[in-house]
Parts: C-alpha cells; sequence; structure tokens
C-alpha cells in the first residue's frame, strides 16, 4: 500500500494516546493494528497490510481521507493558542476504526487506565482471535479482533477471567443486542449531523454505554468531527484554557466545544487532550 503520513506525524501519540487500544509497538517507533479482517503494520516511511483488508479501509483506518493542513490552519484561526501546541505534539490523526472492537474496548475503557485496557483488548485478541499469517511463514503469525459471532459465543465469566472486571456483564449485554438488532445498521445510514445527536442517544442504549464513551464511538469509529469525548483530561484543559468549571454537565461541555469549534471539534479535543496530559505529568522526554 503506497501511502506517504502527513509531515512531522505522531504515531505514538496517535496510536497509544487513547484513541485505540489495538495498536501496539514493535520497535523503533512501528506499530501493528489488529482489525477483524487483517492488521496494519505501520512506521513514519510504510504502511503495509495483509488479511482481507482492503487499502481503501487502512487509509480512512488512519484518518489519511482528512487535510490536516487545513485542518491545523482553521483550528488555529478559531484558537490561536492551538498553533503552539500542535507546533509541539506533531500532527495527531483521526482514526475511524471498525465499530465492534471501538465498542467492546471503550466499554472496558469505564473507570480503568490505558494500560490495562490494552492488556486485556490484548487478552480477547489473543484467546478468541483467528490466526493470519504474514508473509506465508508460521514465524509471522498474528492473531485477528475476532468478530461477533466469536464473541457471540461467551460468557461473563470468559470476560471477567482475563480483567473485564464488572464491565464484563455489559459487553455480553451488547454483543447480544448488536447481534440481534439493526442499531448498528441504521447509525450507519445518519448523517453526522444526526448521528451527533440521534447517534448519540441510540449509542446510549448498549449496556455500559453512556455519554462519554458514546462520544467516544462516534469520534474514533463513526467519523463524526462535531464532537469529542469529556473525560477527567478534557475538564482539565477547559478549566485551563477556557477558564470553565469542573462540574459542569456533560452535556454542557459537550455543546460549548462544539459550538467553538464545529466541524473540527474532534481534531481540537485530541490536541488539547495530548498536551494537558503533558503538561500535567511532565513527560516531555516523550515528544
Amino acid at each position: 500500500m503506497q501511502t506517504i503520513l502527513p509531515k512531522k506525524t505522531n504515531l505514538r501519540l496517535t496510536l497509544l494516546g487513547g484513541q485505540t487500544f489495538i495498536a501496539k509497538n514493535l520497535s523503533n517507533n512501528k506499530y501493528l493494528v489488529t482489525l477483524t479482517d487483517g492488521i496494519i503494520k505501520i512506521s513514519r516511511n510504510s504502511v503495509k497490510i495483509y488479511g482481507d483488508i482492503t487499502p481503501k479501509k487502512a487509509y480512512r483506518f488512519l484518518g489519511l481521507h482528512h487535510n490536516y493542513d487545513k485542518i491545523h490552519e482553521k483550528l488555529v484561526r478559531a484558537e490561536p493558542r492551538l498553533e503552539e501546541i500542535i507546533q509541539h505534539t506533531g500532527t495527531i490523526l483521526l482514526l475511524q476504526q471498525e465499530f465492534l472492537p471501538t465498542v467492546i474496548s471503550f466499554i472496558l475503557s469505564a473507570n480503568n487506565n490505558i494500560k490495562r485496557i490494552r492488556k486485556t483488548v490484548g487478552l480477547i485478541i489473543k484467546k478468541w482471535g483467528k490466526p493470519i499469517k504474514v508473509n506465508n511463514t508460521l514465524k509471522d503469525r498474528y492473531l485477528l479482533f475476532p468478530d461477533i459471532d466469536t464473541l457471540y459465543s461467551l460468557d461473563e465469566k470468559d470476560l471477567y477471567n482475563i480483567g473485564a472486571g464488572y464491565r464484563a456483564s455489559y459487553i455480553i449485554s451488547t454483543i447480544k443486542l448488536l447481534k440481534s438488532s439493526e442499531l448498528y445498521t441504521t447509525l450507519k445510514e445518519m448523517s453526522s449531523e444526526k448521528l451527533y445527536s440521534e447517534g448519540f442517544k441510540l449509542l446510549q442504549q448498549l449496556p455500559g454505554v453512556g455519554p462519554k464513551i458514546a462520544d467516544c464511538i462516534l469520534t474514533f469509529a463513526l467519523g463524526v468531527t462535531y464532537t469529542t469525548p469529556i473525560d477527567i483530561w478534557a475538564k482539565r484543559y477547559l478549566a485551563v484554557y477556557f477558564n470553565l468549571a469542573e462540574n459542569k454537565s456533560y452535556t454542557y461541555y459537550r455543546n460549548f466545544l462544539t459550538d467553538r469549534f464545529g466541524e473540527l471539534t474532534a481534531f481540537a479535543g485530541q490536541y488539547l487532550f495530548e498536551y494537558i496530559r503533558l503538561l500535567k505529568t511532565k513527560e516531555n522526554k516523550s515528544y
């Protein structure tokens, strides 16, 4: 697959910063992403796909259908302080992932941390993923993220035993609902504007999915750029940059950001999220 990443792309922040939990760092800024139908190997200079995944799907997964130079220009016009932040973080790609892994991963994210989420998602792949050979050799053998039929055969105990905790019941119930309903089909047929409002409410019918997780799914799987998840880090950057109190409602923060950034809200959210984490944790060496 021939592709060129945008200049100054920060793959670490893109793939390990909290948008996705199905990517891992192989070595020397090389990453492996596990999907339900193939894998993507990504480095600064190349993107390689294996399995049944199409180049178009890989391209959209990495958010390469966006023009980041133009997005950055518009963001800086909307909020001049973002210029320094973007220069500091480099380009953060906005991923557009598969629906099922995204739903499961973010249900697991409730009251959890990135390290533990990645570990549990990794165990789901390890225990129930189907094998795929790369370069047709056993040495380069990888496992795919399990499909909904495989996950449907599991019970709560299976997921509890790999660290899902109380979230296991939510995941099993959500898988059953997705398997038996047209919810995903309904979401796919909605425009971005409808997804922002109606899709936001519809997703919260899934067990374990509240407003924040609904926005994670909208932003990182369904390609809605009018919103961004509001978590503890978002509340911190809203307090630091916009002087908002940290005790407002989720709807208040959501509306504030959408009113401020419009269709660029998801991009603004990623830069503000990563930069406030940098300031709070003082991990300057990582950038």
